[in-house]
């Protein structure tokens, strides 16, 4: 299964995006982001790529998100 990152420049978007997912029942997990993507807060959500059409209406710190990255980690 591959995955996706949510990228923000912001740690607290980051944190809430997670604990938004959670509260909806998508799983995820905050992990380092890779040092390839600059301009960030140094951590992202990752999540299953099933969930990202979910994951995107739930956005709702867009001032501070970066984009959606397919997770090359694994």
């Amino acid at each position: 299964m591959k995955n996706v990152l949510a990228i923000f420049k912001s740690r607290s978007a980051t944190l809430n995006y997670s604990q938004v997912l959670s509260q909806h029942g998508i799983p995820n997990t905050i992990t380092n982001t890779p040092t390839y993507y600059q301009r960030t807060c140094g951590i992202s959500v990752r999540f299953p790529s099933d969930y990202l059409s979910g994951a995107s209406i739930l956005l709702t710190q867009r001032q501070s998100f970066v984009g959606f990255f397919e997770d090359k980690t694994f």
